[in-house]
């Protein structure tokens, strides 16, 4: 977990200035995947993050405070990969029961 690009991504979809997933991560140089795994990590912990195809931005549908989160993500940081790994499958399965239901 790179918190530096963390923090780089939560600043560009606060601000809103993203493009499309493509664009976004060809700004951040890392693969659109990639992207797609950080905006999950965001997303885990309390990020509402949403795209809007008219304005072609990523933006968070409800206040986000980074470095209220931050300390989180410091404990997370010590954690082996492979818990870090589960936990974010856990959290995408619950994520995923959650939508079918709506």
């Amino acid at each position: 977990m790179n918190i530096e690009r963390l923090y780089c991504i939560h600043k560009m979809i606060e601000s809103e200035t993203t493009g499309t997933r493509k664009e976004f991560a060809k700004k951040i140089n890392i693969g659109e995947r990639q992207l797609k795994n950080q905006i999950e990590e965001l997303e885990f912990f309390g990020a509402v993050v949403k795209y809007c195809r008219k304005r072609k931005t990523y933006f968070y549908a409800e206040a986000f405070d980074f470095f209220e989160k931050i300390d989180y993500l410091r404990v997370i940081r010590t954690m082996p990969n492979r818990i870090i790994r589960e936990l974010l499958k856990i959290f995408l399965e619950r994520k995923e029961l959650g939508s079918d239901k709506e």
